[in-house]
């Protein structure tokens, strides 16, 4: 992708994730923001639709760049992995990037149906290739003999809760909690949860 495409694009995600501000997304107001002229926005996009879907899908490939490829992941330890997992995913959730922030944007909704289908595509394939990296994770503990090798489905799903919980917590502009102690915390009540 070009920097001048990827520049349109990031122009577009800051349009979309203040979508209060006085200025309305639109081909010009981005054109204005990126310092070209409309006519460069069409050269790539062909109406405001593609270029919102274009814009989605960069942010879809940035989470999972940002979740997935991680240097010396097969090295890490459980307690690493984890830890690591959590930070990245606070990272995202601090910079207003995780893809439930954008979903229910009016615009999103407006888009055709192939669209929006797409997105929800892309998604979908986006969730899943973050659950099977965090049970990549959990395995690495059982493997490790930290964590029971059997656990309810039930209880994973309080798993898995307890981390967005504390992602969504932590992420919170109000919150000066500290970050290394409440991922320590949210650590050693996994393992509490799958040993018990």
């Amino acid at each position: 992708m070009s920097d001048k495409k990827a520049h349109i694009l990031d122009v577009v995600l800051s349009f979309l994730a203040h979508p209060t501000s006085k200025r309305p997304l639109s081909i010009a107001n981005v054109a204005k923001a990126t310092g070209m002229a409309k006519s460069s926005i069409y050269e790539h996009f062909t109406n405001k639709q593609s270029l919102v879907h274009a814009a989605l899908c960069r942010l879809i490939d940035r989470n999972e760049n940002t979740l997935i490829n991680v240097e010396g992941f097969s090295d890490m330890s459980f307690s690493a992995a984890f830890s690591e997992h959590m930070h990245r995913f606070l990272e995202l959730s601090s910079n207003n990037e995780m893809m439930h922030n954008y979903m229910h944007h009016p615009l999103v909704q407006s888009m055709s149906e192939s669209l929006k289908a797409d997105l929800k595509s892309r998604v979908n394939d986006l969730t899943d290739t973050v659950h099977l990296r965090f049970k990549t994770i959990l395995q690495k503990g059982i493997d490790e003999g930290v964590l029971n090798e059997t656990v309810s489905h039930k209880r994973l799903q309080t798993v898995e809760s307890l981390v967005l919980g504390n992602v969504v917590a932590l992420s919170m502009p109000h919150n000066d909690w500290d970050v290394d102690a409440t991922v320590e915390d949210v650590l050693n009540s996994i393992i509490i949860l799958y040993n018990h």
